[in-house]
């Protein structure tokens, strides 16, 4: 698993915050997270809210997913995370190999995949942290100006 810096400005790759042979491959998938699930993503692998959070004694809301969703690309994964964060914390998005794609297994939604069994499970190709408060664009011409 290889460690990526996130780009100042990923707009001038179209947004991806990994190489072209990593964005462009077929079978891999990009998913983020919080960077406090890092360490238990990368020991016990990757869990839907369902498991997480579900039990027979607290039934979810309807809303919740029961599988994991991964990004085309990595500015899909971006862009979930724009949806649900004002990115106040640190995040990470994960690169992952995942070549289980019977379609009786995933659920395509979109730029999006949503299998229905991890098995087997994705492997963890590279990964990069998204610093808190950082700042993307995502049309050229970049208006991204980093600090000096």
């Amino acid at each position: 698993m290889k460690k990526y810096q996130i780009r100042k400005c990923p707009c001038k790759t179209k947004g991806w915050a990994f190489p072209c042979t990593i964005e462009d491959d077929p079978l891999v998938y990009f998913h983020a997270t919080p960077a406090t699930n890092f360490k238990a993503i990368k020991k016990g692998g990757f869990k839907s809210k369902a498991e997480l959070c579900g039990d027979d004694n607290n039934p979810l809301s309807e809303d919740v997913l029961p599988s994991v969703s991964f990004g085309k690309t990595s500015s899909v994964a971006y862009a979930y995370l724009m949806k649900s964060s004002t990115l106040s914390e640190k995040w990470c998005i994960f690169a992952v190999l995942y070549e289980n794609t019977d379609p009786k297994n995933l659920r395509e939604q979109g730029d999006s995949i949503h299998p229905c069994i991890l098995v087997p499970p994705p492997k963890i190709i590279g990964y990069c942290f998204i610093p808190a408060g950082h700042k993307y664009c995502y049309s050229a011409p970049c208006q991204f100006k980093s600090p000096k």
